[in-house]
């Protein structure tokens, strides 16, 4: 049964980290393309309405709001996307950590490597 938008959620628990299709961009989105597809998923998955708990208990549509959050921290974000591409290739060959928090963290270390301007 396909309950509208909600349902590729309910229904694909290990698209978790597919930020594209979370925010129903294409691989090749533009950061403008990328911030209109989240405004757009934050009012249609918004708490304010009311079809979300028809679809969802409360932790759900909680989950469902970080995963669009996490989707444009990632994507909305050069560096980070830069990172989430690469993991995502590597997918193929590796069990790849493509979670917001090692996303960042693989940030920090790029910083960290990165020769001082002084």
């Amino acid at each position: 049964m396909n309950n509208g938008p909600y349902h590729k959620f309910k229904m694909n628990t290990e698209m978790k980290h597919d930020y594209y299709e979370i925010l129903e961009v294409s691989q090749t989105a533009t950061l403008h393309e990328i911030a209109i597809a989240y405004e757009k998923a934050k009012r249609t998955y918004s708490a304010q309405n009311p079809a979300l708990y028809t679809i969802f208990d409360k932790s759900e549509a909680e989950q469902l709001q970080k995963m669009i959050d996490e989707a444009f921290a990632v994507l909305g974000n050069d560096t980070y996307r830069t990172i989430y591409e690469k993991r995502r290739q590597a997918m193929n060959f590796v069990d790849s950590d493509l979670s917001i928090e090692a996303i960042k963290a693989a940030g920090l270390e790029l910083y960290s490597e990165a020769p001082s301007n002084k």
